[in-house]
């Protein structure tokens, strides 16, 4: 039964993800707004580049990817199908810009089509990396590292023991704030390279 929920949750979560998109592509013109300046709504993110609408529904679009990938992981009842249900809602989430901003292509034959181009996409992507991890849960991935290594006839000592939790605390520690760093220079990066685009 779980099984089931699972595989219908990704699917209608991706369906919503997917109109959120395609109303930001459609209503909001990030060219108008850059050029006038409005200010990112709510009040709340006042502290981003002036965006308009686009911020609220980028960030709400990201939150319901990353609570997917929570409950994914929570309620999937074997590691195959919580690897597999996060890995589609992280991959998603990796071509959630290219979904929802119109202006990319405009942005593109601006720059050129060098390496890097548009910064504000790679940032994203890293971002999403480290957010999607973040939510995964590193104790998930210490036990499917371990899994493995037990599966393939490895004998785990204390010693590889504590130096896995040791290495996946560190990466716990500050993979939300880098996550969190990259996603507002994405933003600061997309208002940029439409200012120039313009």
């Amino acid at each position: 039964m779980v099984s089931e929920a699972v595989a219908l949750f990704i699917p209608l979560l991706l369906a919503v993800v997917t109109a959120l998109c395609s109303f930001l592509r459609d209503s909001v013109s990030l060219r108008s707004t850059v050029q006038e300046q409005r200010a990112s709504f709510p009040f709340l993110f006042v502290f981003l580049p002036p965006l308009g609408r686009f911020p609220i529904i980028h960030l709400s679009n990201i939150s319901l990817l990353l609570l997917g990938i929570v409950i994914v992981k929570d309620v999937a009842t074997s590691d195959l199908a919580a690897i597999i249900g996060s890995l589609i809602l992280g991959i998603f989430s990796l071509i959630l810009p290219i979904l929802e901003i119109d202006e990319y292509g405009q942005v593109l034959n601006q720059r050129g089509t060098g390496w890097f181009q548009p910064k504000s996409y790679y940032y994203h992507c890293i971002s999403m990396i480290f957010l999607s991890l973040s939510f995964f849960g590193f104790v998930e991935l210490q036990v499917l590292i371990l899994n493995f290594l037990l599966s393939r006839g490895f004998s785990v000592g204390g010693a590889l023991l504590w130096f896995v939790n040791r290495i996946l605390e560190i990466m716990l520690l500050p993979s939300l704030g880098i996550g969190l760093l990259f996603l507002y220079l994405s933003m600061a990066a997309l208002s940029d390279e439409i200012k120039q685009s313009i």
